[in-house]
């Protein structure tokens, strides 16, 4: 999304994709959005104010998206060559604060627990249709 085009419709297919809710993504920029302002550029009712700072904001947290997506992958593809199966289990949170509790480098990052499930989800289907891993996601809440 770096056309200086503004595409509300494109926002909110990413916001989809990286698994993040509208008040989500608005905490994730800088400085945060409030999520009414984020749902004003998602049905184009409004343009940010800087469409390339939220593209810039965007772009990273995409990277973050991508970086979390090989570190899930490659537990998925690790687990099952040890194990010997091509069944793995991967625990996703319905909770930011049992995310973060499970995982302080997520808290550090100010990763939400959606955009966890998500990658796992993602990495659930690249590893089955690259290397027949069978991918189960189970809830880690407590």
């Amino acid at each position: 999304m770096t056309d200086p085009n503004w595409s509300g419709v494109d926002l909110q297919a990413r916001l989809a994709v990286l698994g993040l809710s509208q008040r989500e993504f608005g905490a994730l920029m800088r400085p945060p959005v409030s999520q009414p302002a984020v749902s004003a550029w998602c049905l184009g009712t409004r343009r940010p104010k800087d469409p390339a700072q939220v593209a810039t904001r965007l772009a990273e947290i995409q990277v973050l998206f991508l970086d979390l997506l090989g570190e899930i992958d490659e537990t998925v593809e690790h687990s099952s060559a040890v194990r010997g199966t091509p069944e793995v289990t991967v625990r996703v949170y319905h909770t930011d604060a049992a995310y973060w509790v499970a995982d302080k480098g997520a808290a550090q990052r100010g990763i939400p627990a959606g955009m966890h499930r998500a990658a796992s989800a993602l990495a659930a289907i690249l590893a089955n249709a690259d290397y027949g891993a069978v991918v189960c996601l189970v809830s880690g809440d407590q």
